[in-house]
């Protein structure tokens, strides 16, 4: 998954270039990615076999709508992890969709927005040494110094213009600092999950992932709402050739200061999330009671 997103961001920037100017671009674009990718969603179809699972061995527990919502929020840590994943793909759409605009009017070369996709292979480097610095640290501290690395190095990226050996190292610094999340994002729902049956002495793990990926889903709509309504508020005029300074200033803000203040946000949460230091209480207790 994360291998397919890192070759869509590398290659989006170079389609855009080559079918903007087409007739009929976008839908010739939309082809030559949405056909491919159909049939290769597909497969999963034919390959994976479905399992019969005998209903009559489990005990069904039946959950309503109210049960959900009375469950997310009595946990604190599935709240804080919800605005997290909020704050996060607001950044995310931040970070990608006004980078083709930058590359259009500031760098002057959308092809060339595939470099800053590429940052993202060697960040991926840093999953070798995780496991060590969260055993060190703590995973809370891990993310936390993440987050600020992060935001610095996109705070600093609006200073990048068309330099792109500064964009370059300012994307790769805030791409590494952000990776710990992605991988201790989902620990951390499980850790919720757990905090959840040890406190209510109920198992509600479904509520607690739908905490999280509501935050996902909405931070989603909301995050590309953001972007065309901040541009908008600068001036932005996509059937202008050459952007006004005000406009351009936009974009390059959207790139950096928009993602340093979420990251920040992010990081602010963070310091709220203390499950580190419950878990090895709540994990022996949660054994003590299936015994």
């Amino acid at each position: 998954g994360t291998l397919s997103m890192i070759a869509g961001t590398i290659l989006m920037p170079v389609l855009i270039s080559i079918f903007e100017k087409m007739n009929h671009g976008w839908t010739i674009m939309t082809a030559v990615i949405g056909i491919p990718m159909a049939l290769i969603g597909s497969i999963r179809y034919f390959t994976i076999p479905e399992v019969d699972v005998d209903k009559t061995s489990e005990e069904i527990q039946h959950v309503t709508i109210k049960d959900t919502i009375q469950a997310i929020i009595s946990n604190k840590y599935t709240i804080i992890i919800m605005f997290m994943n909020m704050a996060i793909q607001i950044a995310t759409a931040f970070n990608s969709s006004p980078m083709t605009y930058y590359f259009k009017y500031v760098v002057g070369n959308i092809s060339q927005a595939g470099l800053i996709g590429a940052m993202s292979v060697p960040a991926l480097a840093i999953l070798v040494v995780l496991p060590k610095l969260a055993e060190r640290f703590g995973r809370a501290k891990v993310l936390r110094t993440g987050m600020l690395i992060s935001m610095f190095a996109y705070f600093f990226r609006y200073l990048a213009g068309g330099n792109m050996i500064f964009l370059c190292i300012t994307t790769f610094i805030g791409t590494t600092a952000v990776m710990p999340l992605s991988v201790f994002g989902g620990l951390m729902l499980i850790d919720s999950m757990d905090y959840d049956k040890w406190k209510n002495h109920r198992n509600m793990e479904g509520a607690v992932f739908a905490g999280g990926s509501l935050g996902d889903t909405i931070g989603t709509g909301v995050g590309a709402s953001l972007v065309g309504l901040f541009l908008n508020a600068f001036e932005y005029n996509g059937a202008l050739e050459v952007q006004s300074n005000l406009a351009i200033i936009g974009i390059k803000a959207g790139i950096s200061f928009v993602p340093a203040f979420f990251y920040l946000i992010i990081f602010i949460l963070l310091r709220f999330f203390d499950l580190d230091k419950k878990m090895p209480q709540i994990r022996t207790e949660l054994a003590e009671r299936n015994d």
